[in-house]
Protein backbone atom coordinates (compact mmCIF):
# COMPACT_ATOMS: atom_id res chain seq x y z
CA UNK A 1 0.00 0.00 0.00
CA UNK A 2 1.47 3.18 -1.02
CA UNK A 3 2.11 5.90 1.26
CA UNK A 4 1.25 9.13 -0.69
CA UNK A 5 -0.58 9.01 -4.16
CA UNK A 6 0.11 12.42 -6.10
CA UNK A 7 -2.54 13.80 -8.97
CA UNK A 8 -0.97 16.44 -11.10
CA UNK A 9 -1.49 17.15 -15.17
CA UNK A 10 0.74 16.10 -17.83
CA UNK A 11 2.07 19.47 -17.76
CA UNK A 12 3.18 19.73 -14.15
CA UNK A 13 5.21 16.04 -14.16
CA UNK A 14 8.25 17.80 -13.33
CA UNK A 15 7.01 18.90 -10.52
CA UNK A 16 5.10 15.58 -9.76
CA UNK A 17 8.17 13.88 -10.48
CA UNK A 18 10.85 16.18 -8.30
CA UNK A 19 8.40 15.52 -5.39
CA UNK A 20 8.01 12.14 -5.60
CA UNK A 21 11.95 11.46 -5.56
CA UNK A 22 11.68 14.27 -2.63
CA UNK A 23 9.25 11.72 -0.67
CA UNK A 24 10.94 8.79 -1.78
CA UNK A 25 14.47 9.61 -0.60
CA UNK A 26 13.18 10.37 2.83
CA UNK A 27 11.70 6.81 2.47
CA UNK A 28 7.91 7.31 1.43
CA UNK A 29 6.62 5.04 -0.71
CA UNK A 30 4.69 7.51 -3.46
CA UNK A 31 3.02 5.98 -6.77
CA UNK A 32 1.94 8.43 -9.49
CA UNK A 33 0.74 7.30 -12.94
CA UNK A 34 4.12 6.68 -14.03
CA UNK A 35 3.69 3.45 -12.19
CA UNK A 36 1.12 2.39 -14.77
CA UNK A 37 1.59 -0.93 -16.99
CA UNK A 38 0.75 -0.92 -20.45
CA UNK A 39 -3.10 -1.82 -21.05
CA UNK A 40 -4.05 -1.37 -17.50
CA UNK A 41 -6.87 0.35 -16.73
CA UNK A 42 -5.98 3.53 -14.85
CA UNK A 43 -9.40 4.81 -14.04
CA UNK A 44 -9.72 1.43 -12.00
CA UNK A 45 -6.05 1.65 -10.75
CA UNK A 46 -6.13 5.15 -9.79
CA UNK A 47 -9.56 5.05 -7.34
CA UNK A 48 -7.62 1.61 -6.24
CA UNK A 49 -4.59 3.79 -5.63
CA UNK A 50 -6.59 6.54 -3.60
CA UNK A 51 -8.48 4.23 -1.60
CA UNK A 52 -5.51 2.69 -0.11
CA UNK A 53 -3.41 5.83 0.08
CA UNK A 54 -2.60 7.72 3.26
CA UNK A 55 -2.21 10.85 1.82
CA UNK A 56 -3.24 12.29 -1.86
CA UNK A 57 -1.45 15.26 -3.02
CA UNK A 58 -2.92 17.34 -5.45
CA UNK A 59 -1.04 19.85 -7.27
CA UNK A 60 -2.82 22.68 -8.24
CA UNK A 61 -1.65 24.60 -11.07
CA UNK A 62 -2.95 27.30 -13.57
CA UNK A 63 -3.25 23.93 -15.77
CA UNK A 64 -4.65 21.25 -12.98
CA UNK A 65 -7.72 23.79 -12.13
CA UNK A 66 -9.14 22.99 -15.84
CA UNK A 67 -8.54 19.10 -15.60
CA UNK A 68 -11.71 16.86 -15.07
CA UNK A 69 -8.70 13.83 -13.87
CA UNK A 70 -7.15 16.25 -11.52
CA UNK A 71 -10.32 17.74 -9.68
CA UNK A 72 -12.25 14.18 -9.55
CA UNK A 73 -8.76 12.52 -8.21
CA UNK A 74 -8.93 15.65 -5.15
CA UNK A 75 -12.57 15.30 -4.54
CA UNK A 76 -12.07 11.75 -3.98
CA UNK A 77 -9.44 12.38 -1.50
CA UNK A 78 -11.11 15.07 0.32
CA UNK A 79 -13.76 12.35 0.85
CA UNK A 80 -11.26 10.37 2.25
CA UNK A 81 -9.77 12.78 4.41
CA UNK A 82 -6.89 12.50 3.19
CA UNK A 83 -6.30 15.20 0.08
CA UNK A 84 -2.96 17.65 0.82
CA UNK A 85 -3.54 20.53 -1.16
CA UNK A 86 -0.35 22.37 -2.81
CA UNK A 87 0.17 25.16 -4.84
CA UNK A 88 2.20 25.04 -7.73
CA UNK A 89 2.17 28.77 -9.89
CA UNK A 90 -0.31 30.87 -7.11
CA UNK A 91 -3.25 29.96 -9.10
CA UNK A 92 -6.42 29.94 -6.82
CA UNK A 93 -8.18 26.55 -6.69
CA UNK A 94 -11.10 25.67 -7.82
CA UNK A 95 -14.16 26.75 -5.33
CA UNK A 96 -14.46 23.89 -3.83
CA UNK A 97 -11.09 23.52 -2.34
CA UNK A 98 -10.80 27.41 -1.60
CA UNK A 99 -11.41 26.98 1.97
CA UNK A 100 -8.54 24.16 2.64
CA UNK A 101 -5.16 24.98 3.52
CA UNK A 102 -2.55 24.82 0.56
CA UNK A 103 0.77 24.40 0.68
CA UNK A 104 2.79 26.80 -1.66
CA UNK A 105 5.24 26.22 -3.37
CA UNK A 106 5.61 28.52 -5.87
CA UNK A 107 8.90 29.25 -4.68
CA UNK A 108 9.84 25.97 -4.20
CA UNK A 109 12.61 24.22 -7.04
CA UNK A 110 13.20 20.72 -7.83
CA UNK A 111 16.19 19.77 -5.89
CA UNK A 112 15.05 21.79 -2.68
CA UNK A 113 13.82 20.36 0.92
CA UNK A 114 10.05 20.15 0.78
CA UNK A 115 8.56 22.54 2.96
CA UNK A 116 8.76 21.34 6.19
CA UNK A 117 4.78 22.11 6.84
CA UNK A 118 4.24 19.78 3.87
CA UNK A 119 6.29 16.91 5.15
CA UNK A 120 4.34 17.30 8.68
CA UNK A 121 1.40 16.77 7.09
CA UNK A 122 2.43 13.62 5.45
CA UNK A 123 3.68 12.37 8.63
CA UNK A 124 0.74 12.98 10.68
CA UNK A 125 -1.10 11.08 8.08
CA UNK A 126 0.92 8.00 7.65
CA UNK A 127 1.44 7.69 11.71
CA UNK A 128 5.39 7.95 10.62
CA UNK A 129 8.18 10.16 11.14
CA UNK A 130 10.68 11.06 8.18
CA UNK A 131 13.86 12.50 8.67
CA UNK A 132 16.63 14.10 6.00
CA UNK A 133 19.97 15.38 6.63
CA UNK A 134 21.24 19.11 6.30
CA UNK A 135 23.49 19.54 2.89
CA UNK A 136 27.05 21.55 3.84
CA UNK A 137 25.92 26.09 3.44
CA UNK A 138 27.81 26.48 0.82
CA UNK A 139 27.02 23.34 -1.25
CA UNK A 140 22.87 24.14 -0.20
CA UNK A 141 23.57 27.99 -1.34
CA UNK A 142 25.24 26.85 -5.01
CA UNK A 143 22.22 24.52 -5.60
CA UNK A 144 19.95 26.57 -4.42
CA UNK A 145 20.86 29.65 -7.22
CA UNK A 146 21.19 26.72 -9.88
CA UNK A 147 17.42 25.41 -9.25
CA UNK A 148 16.60 29.24 -9.23
CA UNK A 149 17.81 29.76 -12.53
CA UNK A 150 16.36 26.37 -13.93
CA UNK A 151 13.05 26.79 -12.34
CA UNK A 152 12.87 30.59 -14.21
CA UNK A 153 13.13 29.00 -17.65
CA UNK A 154 11.09 26.41 -17.70
CA UNK A 155 8.57 28.68 -16.37
CA UNK A 156 9.01 31.02 -19.41
CA UNK A 157 9.27 27.93 -20.99
CA UNK A 158 5.91 26.89 -20.02
CA UNK A 159 4.34 30.26 -20.74
CA UNK A 160 5.10 30.16 -24.16
CA UNK A 161 3.65 26.77 -24.74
Amino acid sequence: MPDVFISYTRPDQPLAKAIAAELAALGVEVWWDQELLGGEDYRKKTAGIILQAAVAIVIWSRRSVDSEWVVGEASAARERKILLPVNADGVQPPLDFRSLNTIDLTGWAPGDRLPDMMLKAVCEKTGRPFSRGAPAAAEQGFQRLSKMVARSWYADFARRQ
